[in-house]
């Protein structure tokens, strides 16, 4: 009966709109108002779920498929209509009356929501030009924006059956698959939202990944711009407090009343530094859970090797279009140095040594160095690369000292040859009235890298190049003691690992430049400190430029009523130093506004993905440093007391010896790295005597 019902109030619309009459069609179409009505109300539910079957059958689909024009509301409503979620209790006079509860089952056990799905599914058998409103319907049952509100669980009844659809439609019509990813993008949640609705609709896009696996790099696109749209919104202060990113205009727009004096200013501060508090929790825990779902999509879907490499390759196009571009973003990167360390764990795990690929890491690096050489990239791309490159190779436990080597040597070999071009260029001519840290922005973030990945593997990094030295020096001696025609050796070039002292002299010495000066302040220290301990500058040039640091430091203390101290001497200086390093943040002075992205990573519930492929901030040469550790005994510290106005009067003095003496006046450094290899014996002796009566930190 219903059916027929149906069949004739759609035809009945179609023939009137065929012939376009003038008379009132108002009595003619009462039938088929009657059932947009329901399909709008769901006052009935078993009416309701007899229509929907009803407007599956036969000459009805036709009607609605051939002629969607003169249909267009009654299809609208099908669209729009929201099978899982029983109608809501609507006023009667002046009493709320809800539907009954055998009637409301209809939408719990899914009987009208099979029926709706089934009717989607045959009106775009019919005509596949409804793939899109078909499949919009399909995606904003996927956002479940109105269970998650209601504070229900996830209903994963529903989910099977919409993605069972989505699977069934992508079938009858495969060139709907492209259209999928503009849809997605539309229906995705504003960042703020609550955190479920965000994560809930990000993990309903991962899993149409395992029957839509060509829509991969879409979908990682489509949720990392969006997780770095919550990234950038925390801001971590250089105290290690977390803030949210101020609006612009919020801070703009001037206060237009003032009626209750400062007590209520205060309690307006306090509220909206607690707000602030709460806004930058709330912001973490939806990029904590957007990361947590990436990390575990990421273990699930890389089975094989050849996995892992498809799944980098997509992460590192993403990588160079946004991640790169994003200036300051802290968290979502992190997806490059998990896939990176997953691959070699993997790849340690399952070949033999000799059957092993190259590292992802190593490609990773390289993407970075390539970036950082090429003159058509735009100049704060390639500060951004270094600065990733920097951070990444410091902070991934997996890279071995090789890569490290060769990176410093690649960033070295670049700053000599911007040295040795800077006598030539424009720039050389404008340096006194000119900004220097704007002029050679590129030339200092890349000496700071260099010193930065030294302040972390240092010491592995200048054992592979001694090693290496090592060998080819032995390998030279063994050709020419044979004499031989046909050598076994392959000839290298060793300024692919060269980081001597002749390198660094050059670059940290010149007298107009001074890379050291526009460093962070806490890596300048921590690098000089590598650099006694490698040998990599002369030690009178370290200690006047360690000399200078705590005599600045001293200068920027505030002022004020001296009550009591601690005695402050090389071995409590030392503590701090390594208490403090070059850990987070960093501290101090930053004049190039530069960060390192892979700090350490502070999200708690996906942080267990990162940890075991993360270094922590040590030392690289505190170990090394134990050997020739700064001994005293109680008369240098009565020492020192009586020396801090002799160092005091002579800074000036050492900050010209520091600039004439070392600087090199030429390219060739050769003498001043004889002069290091044969001094260093006599002066450290010197040195540690010198450190401690001056109130030198090192």
């Amino acid at each position: 009966v219903v059916q027929t019902y149906v069949q004739r109030a759609v035809q009945t619309k179609h023939e009137l709109m065929m012939a376009d009459c003038s008379t009132d069609k108002d009595a003619l179409l009462q039938g088929y108002d009657s059932i947009c009505d329901q399909l709008k109300s769901k006052d009935e539910p078993s009416m309701l779920h007899k229509l929907l079957l009803a407007l599956a059958y036969g000459e009805t689909l036709g009607y609605l498929t051939s002629y969607p024009q003169f249909h267009a509301k009654l299809l609208h409503l099908i669209m729009k209509l929201d099978p899982f979620t029983p109608p809501r209790a609507r006023q009667h006079q002046g009493t709320d009356v809800s539907v009954p509860t055998s009637q409301a089952r209809l939408f719990t056990d899914y009987v009208i929501a099979d029926a709706h799905l089934a009717l989607c599914l045959a009106i775009i058998s019919a005509n596949s030009t409804f793939a899109v409103p078909v499949l919009e319907t399909m995606v904003r049952f996927l956002a479940n924006q109105n269970t998650i509100c209601a504070g229900q669980p996830c209903d994963t009844g529903r989910m099977l059956r919409v993605h069972s659809t989505t699977y069934h439609i992508l079938i009858l019509v495969p060139k709907a698959l492209p259209l999928l990813p503009p849809i997605f993008a539309k229906h995705f949640p504003f960042k703020l939202k609550q955190q479920e609705i965000i994560s809930g609709y990000v993990g309903q896009l991962l899993q149409v990944l395992y029957y839509a696996p060509s829509l991969f790099a879409d979908v990682y696109e489509l949720c990392i711009r969006h997780a770095l749209q919550i990234d950038v919104e925390i801001r971590i202060r250089d105290d290690g407090n977390v803030s949210i990113e101020p609006n612009k205009q919020d801070e703009d727009e001037p206060a237009i009343f003032n009626m209750d004096g400062t007590n209520n200013d205060r309690n307006h501060d306090a509220n909206n530094s607690n707000d602030a508090t709460t806004k930058a929790d709330e912001m973490a825990d939806k990029l904590d859970a957007i990361m947590l779902l990436m990390f575990e999509h990421v273990v699930s879907v890389c089975r094989t090797r050849l996995d892992y490499v498809e799944t980098y390759a997509i992460l590192l196009r993403i990588f160079d279009s946004y991640i790169l571009a994003t200036h300051k973003s802290k968290f979502v990167q992190f997806l490059m140095l998990f896939i990176c360390g997953k691959y070699q764990s993997f790849n340690l795990l399952n070949y033999p040594s000799d059957d092993r690929s190259e590292p992802l890491y190593r490609d990773f690096a390289s993407n970075l160095l390539c970036k950082i050489l090429d003159t058509r990239q735009a100049n704060v791309h390639r500060q951004m690369s270094a600065c990733y490159l920097a951070s990444f190779i410091s902070r991934a436990e997996y890279v071995d000292s090789k890569t490290a080597c060769e990176s410093i040597a690649v960033l070295l070999q670049w700053a000599n040859l911007y040295i040795a071009q800077f006598g030539h260029s424009s720039s050389s001519r404008t340096v006194a009235g000119g900004n220097m840290c704007a002029t050679h922005a590129l030339f200092y973030t890349v000496c700071q890298a260099a010193f930065y990945i030294m302040c972390f593997r240092g010491a592995d990094a200048f054992l592979h190049y001694d090693n290496t030295m090592s060998k080819l020096a032995r390998q030279h001696i063994d050709e020419e003691a044979h004499d031989s025609n046909d050598r076994s050796s392959v000839d290298v070039d060793t300024n692919i690992v060269d980081i001597g002292p002749q390198r660094w002299l050059q670059v940290c010495s010149h007298p107009q430049l001074q890379p050291l000066k526009f460093c962070l302040e806490s890596v300048r220290r921590e690098f000089l400190h590598v650099a006694k301990v490698l040998q990599l500058l002369p030690s009178e040039f370290v200690r006047v430029s360690l000399l200078q640091e705590n005599l600045k430091a001293q200068q920027h203390l505030p002022r004020a009523r001296r009550t009591s101290s601690s005695i402050q001497t090389a071995a409590t200086l030392e503590m701090k130093r390594k208490s403090g390093g070059v850990g987070g943040l960093g501290q101090g002075s930053n004049p190039l506004d530069s960060f390192f992205p892979f700090d350490p990573y502070l999200l708690c519930k996906s942080h267990m993905f990162v940890e075991p492929f993360y270094k922590s901030w040590v030392g690289s040469c505190d170990q090394l440093d134990d050997n020739i550790s700064l001994e005293f005994d109680t008369g240098d510290l009565d020492d020192e007391s009586s020396s801090e106005s002799d160092s005091s009067n002579d800074s000036d003095n050492l900050s010209i010896a520091a600039e004439n003496d070392f600087a090199p006046k030429s390219l060739d450094a050769q003498s001043n790295v004889e002069m290091i290899s044969s001094s260093f014996a006599e002066e450290i002796q010197s040195f540690r005597k010198h450190s401690i009566s001056s109130g030198g930190s090192w």
